[in-house]
């Protein structure tokens, strides 16, 4: 299970370059309501990703594939399903702070999501203060959602 809550970010934190970072390059091979399918090239590793649900206690498996496999399935792809991001890990108290970057066709967006290892955990988690709303049930910001459309800024608030 992944428990997760995600957050827009107001400000980046002075010291972000400091952090580990990584490319990501995902794609979406299968989405619906509450199912999806994604590849996922992050740093020299390769993913097969299935999520169940949505909002913040979701179904996850990741199955590592080999990059030959990647390719394939790279290429049943449309452009238009594919996110290309820098993910910072920031290590707060027991969690570690994902900050996406987003690029592309998402330039501008920035994400900040944290990971639970329980419900009541994540319930009793304050946002830091640079985080701005919290969107982890608004649909619109998985990834998956994300993908599928021609982002501008003011489709979602951000200015």
């Amino acid at each position: 299970m992944e428990i997760e809550k995600k957050f827009l970010i107001k400000n980046l934190p002075k010291d972000l370059e400091t952090y580990p970072k990584e490319l990501l390059r995902q794609g979406y091979l299968w989405k619906s309501s509450a199912i999806e399918i994604r590849i996922r090239m992050q740093g020299d590793r390769y993913y097969k990703t299935i999520k169940l649900g949505t909002g913040l206690v979701r179904y996850e498996k990741n199955i590592e594939i080999s990059e030959k496999i990647f390719r394939k399935y790279w290429k049943l792809i449309d452009e238009e399903r594919i996110i290309e991001k820098f993910r910072y890990k920031i290590p707060y108290k027991d969690h570690s702070v994902e900050v996406d970057i987003y690029m592309g066709k998402l330039y501008g967006l920035q994400i900040a999501e944290v990971e639970f290892k329980n419900k009541k955990n994540a319930e009793n988690f304050k946002k830091l203060c640079w985080f701005e709303e919290e969107v982890t049930q608004n649909s619109n910001y998985k990834n998956s959602s994300l993908a599928y459309i021609n982002f501008k800024k003011d489709n979602y608030g951000l200015h």
